[in-house]
């Protein structure tokens, strides 16, 4: 069998930070869980979980408050988990698949003020990780 090292197209790249997850349908009111990020690919990120709870084909909003650099720590970045393991008790490995990032100046409505208007899914900005 063919070692899954050998058939990555993209190579894998260090990236050691914190960053919190959320699941995409939990909305913003609910508590950002923390995650230590390992690597990343050309359109792919793996992290370090405490929680067991996600799953294949789950969408996460993740977020990177402490990186220092214009506009980054109120950014969502929208990913697919694609893979998920058991590393040790405790800690879970979690692969995603980067979907694209949530335009921070998109506010949607009905934010202060309640509004019963159908609001339309924030738009994202396909990202590549090289460019």
């Amino acid at each position: 069998m063919t070692n899954p090292a050998q058939r990555r197209i993209h190579p894998r790249n260090p990236f050691h930070c914190f960053a919190h997850y959320r699941l995409l349908d939990s909305g913003s009111s609910s508590s950002d869980l923390l995650c230590v990020t390992r690597d990343f690919s050309h359109d792919g990120l793996y992290f370090m979980a405490l929680e067991d709870h996600l799953r294949e084909n789950m969408q996460l909003l993740l977020k990177f408050p402490y990186l220092n650099g214009a506009g980054t720590t109120d950014r969502e970045c929208l990913v697919e988990v694609v893979r998920t393991h058991d590393l040790y008790p405790g800690r879970f490995g979690v692969g995603v698949r980067l979907l694209g990032f949530r335009d921070p100046t998109e506010m949607p409505s009905g934010l202060i003020i309640p509004n019963t208007e159908i609001v339309e899914a924030p738009s994202y900005i396909p990202i590549d990780l090289y460019a």
